[in-house]
């Protein structure tokens, strides 16, 4: 794999950034804080999106990765593997709260490729593409093997047996077996699970079945239901028969009954209906005589109402109303003129109206005409006012050019150096030009004490910075001297203290733990405690488990010893005299008699309970001894815990504050030099310092003269332009004279033109008084016109309500009629009715005479009786069926019950057998996956010591240490040229340093050749490498780096700020800090040439 380009977006330290990796090694410089690790970590987020909050980068939340003061981060990572370029963009936006927290989440994320058919969109599907088919690692695996971390330089070092075993397990792919043994022992636990579940299933269903009753009587019992209920249910056919005869006879009487009721409810119907009807003619013959004498009072009504119309009809002269015709004709005529005249009368008053309102304007216009009179006349006098004013103004401006002349002579012959009568006009722009050139000559000498301020400020900060540091490193020596003590005094000699107290106590510990060892003739020291932990105590428990099992096969024989004795002596206490053996179908010996034989039996009973009891005891004997093997065992690995942990600490801890206080030591002498060095810097400063303000002090004396002269000349040049200002004043004075004597002139004009306005509109005023009186007599005209023509309408309105009247009356009398002739024919139909009904009435009687109604009701009530008896009969039966049917049901029930049972004994049984075979095959797999993992583990380890061993014998030949060791489950020991082991825990900072690098570096390069990977995997990358480490073993990374170079990696990438490493890369990416802008820059040189330079605001 090899990274090709990366484009930052507001990512950390960077505003806009592109970074373009070269081939081969690669070396990231630049200054502490420039953002150097950020261009890895950027690398990493583009890979695993957002693993990056995981424990790996050290990042707790995501918003971390965005800028201060945005709200949006977006990487861009092209990178290529077999030939084949991906792009990934990632973006990220921030969201901020009330309380200012700050919270971000994936926004964008996208992979590219001409290998896919289409973009890949989504944090998901992209980290699974990119993990498991690409880069084929993850995060985690990622950071232990290709990226070593700052910071992180010993952690392989530092990891337990256990736990660097598990990384380098996953790295290597061997973590796959573990999942592949751990499904295996979950299968294996699941069969055994189910073997036993099978076991304790069969137990419970043959209890299940032993509680319910015996198969074969309940199958009897359910025959004789079924006989029983069989008789019952032909009884209750022979009752339902003998039920529906007698309800058959019983409803024929009802019927019978009823038809009775019928004629008798009919009898007393006709009789009502007779009264009724009766009652109806005498009604209606009543209402007639009414209805006549109504009639006669209407027709004496429409007289009286004709005579009224007559006599409206004889007053009045132009219109006739004899008829409702000719009343309705002269209504309309007269509702037509009425309309007529009112239109007159409304016409009228608009007129009146219109007149009034014109003479209101000219009254108006008259008013408004004397007021602009009275106007005009005041702006004809402020106008005279104004005219000697401004000619006072126009004398006073021609005073003040003369003055204005005469001062810019004066002012223009000094600064020029000419006579005062030379001077004119012309001169301003020669003034003009002198002032220019000294002021640039004002501005030359301020830029030079610009400068030399600068200097001066910059020498300032440079004198207190270096006081400051001064300061700081007083300071830090002081707190180093104080560390040296408090070590010395303090750390060292509790450390040391500590070391005994363990050691101390792990004497204790095995002495006490050896005495434990007796039981199992076991002999307990500090050299043996693997020993004994691998070897004598798995050999102890294996002698205890193999007693175990004999003492558990003799209580299991003679357990069944003890059963079959018990059996026999039951048989033989039934036995008569006489009556052979029903064991061996034998004759009893006759000098042997039953109490004889039950006697020997018994004994023999009593000895196999002895012997029983006596393999029980043994059983928990050794129960007993297994576990005090058990704490034993887990005693001797606490012991073993405090060996390899607890005393490794406590030496490891002596060791480094040695260290610690050798390196304080240094570092006080490197303070001292460094003290001497900034007190001559402080004296340089201070006098440099003193020169720059000598040189500002002759620069300020010389630009205070030409201020002087260059005001002189602006006074001048004020002068030229007080002379041109004066005489445009006076300009203008002499045209304002001339506009307001126009001004009078046209506002006499307007005063004549008034007068004449008032004249014509009092004329105008007198004529609109004569058609106002016009108007006013042709309203009372029209008034009284309307007036004549609504009396007539009103007589007229009368005749036709009365004529309405008439018509009214008409109507009744005519309705009246109708109803007395409907009434006539509804009497005939009553009548005719009546005759009908007497004649039914006499048939119903005869009818009703002829029926004994008593009888018939006597023998229905005694029928029903005897139906319910029967009923009742019938019920009993069915209820004893049903009784029956449920005891049957639930025979059946058990009886299904009992089979269900019988069938999941069977398949229980066979569960049973089958988990019993699952659990021997998974067994076998798992063995199987171990053994494959053990001989994988062994190869991978001898390739990654013999890859270490490379690297540490190019880099510590003819040092101390003479070859590093790896053992079974990865645990490593560093080998002296005399055969002393030494854990990697114990070596110095440097040496633990360059080891960490040369197994990281092996383990890169075996993952490579192991899988044939080497063009996919990603660069090596080392972050800082050199932290913490002297010049010696800075030159040790250095010739890491040249032997890594030789295997043919596609890329490694090195981040440092130290100086030495510069030289043994070819390529470098330096990386600086904007202090303006706050964001970093990078710029990619390959060789000696610079390739590109890329940055935050560039």
């Amino acid at each position: 794999m090899k990274v090709k380009e990366l484009e930052l977006t507001n990512f950390q330290s960077y505003d806009n950034g592109e970074v373009k990796f070269p081939e081969g090694t690669t070396f990231i410089r630049g200054e502490i804080g420039t953002g150097k690790s950020t261009l890895l970590r950027a690398i990493f987020c583009a890979l695993f999106q957002t693993d990056a909050s995981d424990e790996a980068l050290g990042i707790e939340t995501l918003d971390e990765l965005v800028k201060l003061g945005e709200d949006s981060a977006t990487v861009k990572l092209t990178f290529e593997v077999e030939g084949v370029e991906y792009t990934v963009e990632w973006t990220i936006s921030v969201s901020e709260d009330e309380n200012g927290n700050r919270t971000a989440k994936t926004r964008d994320c996208v992979l590219s490729s001409p290998a896919l058919d289409e973009p890949i969109d989504g944090y998901t599907s992209v980290n699974e593409r990119i993990t498991d088919d690409i880069v084929q690692m993850d995060s985690e695996a990622f950071v232990n093997s290709v990226y070593v971390q700052q910071h992180d330089i010993r952690r392989l070092l530092s990891a337990d047996a256990g736990e660097r075993q598990e990384i380098l397990d996953g790295l290597l792919g061997l973590d796959k077996l573990d999942t592949y043994i751990t499904r295996m022992k979950n299968a294996r636990a699941s069969a055994s699970s189910i073997e036993d579940d099978a076991e304790q299933t069969q137990a419970i269903l043959r209890d299940q079945l032993s509680e319910l009753d015996d198969e074969n009587a309940l199958k009897e019992r359910k025959r004789e239901i079924a006989r029983e209920i069989s008789e019952k249910e032909g009884k209750v056919e022979d009752a339902r028969d003998k039920k529906s005869e007698w309800e058959e006879a019983v409803r024929d009487m009802k019927s019978e009954i009823e038809s009775f009721e019928e004629r008798e409810k009919r009898l007393g119907e006709l009789e009502g209906e007779l009264t009724e009807q009766e009652s109806e003619v005498e009604t209606l013959t009543n209402n007639i005589r009414e209805w006549q004498g109504e009639q006669k009072e209407h027709s004496q009504d429409i007289e009286q109402l004709r005579s009224e119309i007559t006599e409206i009809d004889d007053a009045l002269d132009d219109y006739t109303v004899s008829s409702e015709e000719d009343a309705e004709a002269a209504d309309e005529s007269l509702a037509s003129e009425e309309s007529e005249a009112n239109a007159a009368v409304a016409t009228a008053k608009t007129e009146l109206s219109q007149a009034e309102s014109k003479k209101d304007e000219l009254q108006t216009t008259l008013k408004e005409t004397k007021d602009k009179l009275t106007k005009a006349e005041g702006n004809v006098d402020e106008l005279e006012d104004e005219i000697e004013d401004a000619q006072a103004e126009l004398n006073n401006a021609k005073d003040a050019v003369s003055d204005a002349e005469r001062t810019r002579d004066e002012r223009a012959a000094t600064f020029l150096d000419i006579s005062v009568d030379d001077v004119t006009q012309d001169h301003e722009s020669d003034v003009e030009v002198r002032v220019t050139e000294l002021d640039g000559e004002r501005e030359d000498i301020g830029k030079q004490i610009s400068a030399k301020s600068s200097t001066t400020e910059s020498l300032d900060k440079q004198f207190d910075n270096v006081q400051d540091e001064i300061e700081g490193i007083k300071e830090e020596k002081a707190e180093t001297e104080s560390e040296i003590d408090r070590l010395r005094d303090e750390e060292l000699p509790a450390a040391e203290s500590n070391v005994n107290d363990v050691e101390a106590r792990l004497q204790e510990t095995v002495s006490e733990l050896d005495e434990t060892g007796d039981e199992f003739d076991i002999t307990v020291t500090i050299d043996t405690l693997e020993a004994v932990r691998d070897n004598d105590i798995p050999a102890a428990r294996s002698v205890l488990s193999s007693g175990r099992d004999d003492a558990v096969e003799q209580a299991s024989n003679f357990e069944a010893e003890v059963t079959r004795l018990e059996d026999q002596l039951e048989h033989v206490e039934h036995l008569e005299d006489g009556e052979d053996c029903p064991l061996c179908g034998q004759g009893v010996p006759e000098d042997l008699s039953h109490e004889d034989r039950r006697d020997e039996v018994e004994s023999a009973i009593e000895t196999a309970k002895q012997k029983r009891d006596e393999a029980r005891r043994q059983k928990q004997e050794i129960d007993d001894r297994n576990s005090r093997l058990d704490t034993f065992e887990a005693d001797i690995r606490d012991a073993i815990q405090i060996q390899e942990t607890e005393l490794a600490n406590a030496e490891e801890s002596v060791e480094s504050i040695k260290e610690t206080l050798s390196e304080l030591r240094d570092s006080v002498g490197s303070h001292d030099e460094k003290l001497d060095e900034l007190s001559s810097k402080v004296e340089e400063v201070d006098s440099e310092k003193e020169q720059v303000e000598k040189r500002i002090n002759e620069l300020r004396s010389t630009q205070e003269e030409l201020i002087a002269e260059i005001e002189k000349g602006e006074e001048a040049v004020a002068a030229f332009k007080s002379v041109e200002k004066r005489e445009r004043q006076a300009q203008e004075a002499e045209r304002e004279v001339d506009r307001l004597t126009d001004k009078r002139e046209s506002a006499a004009e307007k005063v004549t033109e008034q007068e004449n306005e008032i004249e014509r509109v009092e004329e105008e005023l007198e004529k609109q008084g004569e058609v106002i009186q016009e108007k006013k007599a042709g309203v009372d005209d029209a008034k009284a016109e309307l007036e004549t023509i609504r009396d007539t309408k009103s007589r007229v309105t009368s005749v036709l309500d009365k004529y309405g009247e008439i018509g009214d009356l008409e109507h009744e009398i005519e309705s009246l009629r109708k109803n007395i002739e409907h009434a006539r024919e509804r009497r005939e139909d009553i009548q005719s009715r009546i005759k009908d009904i007497k004649a039914e009435l006499d048939e119903l009687r005869g009818e009703l005479a002829e029926t004994d109604i008593d009888s018939l009701r006597s023998n229905k009530a005694e029928m029903e009786s005897n139906i319910e008896k029967l009923e009742t009969a019938i019920e009993d039966l069915e209820s004893r069926i049903r009784e029956l049917d449920r005891e049957q049901t639930g025979i059946e029930s058990t009886l299904q019950q009992i089979e269900r049972l019988q069938e999941r004994v069977s398949t229980a049984e066979e569960r049973e057998a089958w988990a019993s075979d699952l659990y021997d095959e998974f067994e076998s797999v798992r063995v199987t996956y171990e053994q494959v993992k053990s001989r994988l583990r062994e190869k991978n380890i001898a390739l990654l010591e013999q890859y270490v061993n490379d690297l540490f014998d190019a880099l510590y030949q003819q040092q101390s240490f003479e070859r590093v060791e790896l053992r079974a489950g990865y645990e490593m020991a560093m080998v002296r040229a005399d055969g002393e082991r030494m854990t990697p825990r114990l070596t110095s900072g440097g040496e633990g340093a360059i080891l960490n690098l040369a197994l990281r570096a092996a383990i890169y390069r075996l993952i490579a050749e192991k899988e044939a990977r080497a063009g996919e995997l990603p660069p090596l990358i080392l972050d800082e490498p050199t932290e913490g480490l002297d010049n010696t073993h800075i030159r040790e990374v250095t010739e890491l780096i040249e032997e890594i170079r030789k295997w043919d990696v596609p890329q490694v990438f090195v981040v440092t700020h130290q100086e030495e490493l510069f030289d043994s890369g070819f390529n470098e990416i330096v990386v600086e800090m904007n202090t303006d802008t706050q964001s970093s820059t990078t710029e990619v040189r390959t060789g000696s040439i610079e390739a590109a330079s890329i940055g935050g605001d560039d």
